[in-house]
């Protein structure tokens, strides 16, 4: 049977840092975590959605005030979609990869316009009208969708945070 030379023993994680020079900042690692909580919210809320609002449509069992539109097929799909490349990017910010960044601020802008979307061109706008109670709760319910990528795409647009995403210099990797 012939010898195989053993792997090199796993560095410890702060070894890693020392040789990488870099780790993420506590803020970018609460980003990370919070890209995956947000991430993983949508993934769960556009499901449901997908799956009563469809089933509510097919069956006729929708209110009637509301006229279903393909927006309210799309937005789903598409929220769907940014949350999935937000849990993505949650990993990559706490690793630093470089693209994690602009992945952060596309996922977060996707959702932001997919609310607008949804506010301005929904089914609920066509129907014959809701009742003040439901208004605020789709008003709340909006602001609340936006209130976290908002928020991350003005931090990752900051000058410091976009300096942790760029790769170091070579000249200084070669010494």
């Amino acid at each position: 049977m012939p010898d195989f030379p053993q792997d090199p023993p796993p560095y410890p994680a702060s070894e890693a840092v020392e040789v990488t020079g870099r780790s993420p900042s506590t803020g970018l690692v609460v980003i990370g975590v919070l890209n995956i909580m947000w991430g993983t919210l949508g993934l769960f809320c556009c499901g449901m959605l997908g799956i009563f609002g469809m089933a509510a449509a097919v069956t006729g069992a929708a209110p009637p005030q509301f006229d279903w539109t393909i927006v309210d097929f799309l937005v789903p799909v598409s929220h769907f979609c940014f949350s999935l490349l937000l849990i993505v990017a949650g990993g990559g910010i706490m690793k630093l990869c470089t693209w994690a960044r602009g992945l952060t601020v596309v996922a977060c802008s996707g959702i932001l316009i997919t609310v607008a979307v949804n506010i301005l061109f929904g089914g609920w706008r066509t129907g014959t009208g809701f009742s003040t109670e439901e208004a605020v709760g789709a008003f709340c319910g909006a602001l609340a969708a936006v209130s976290y990528p908002a928020f991350a795409v003005v931090y990752m647009s900051r000058g410091a945070v976009r300096a942790m995403f760029e790769p170091p210099p070579t000249e200084l990797l070669s010494r």
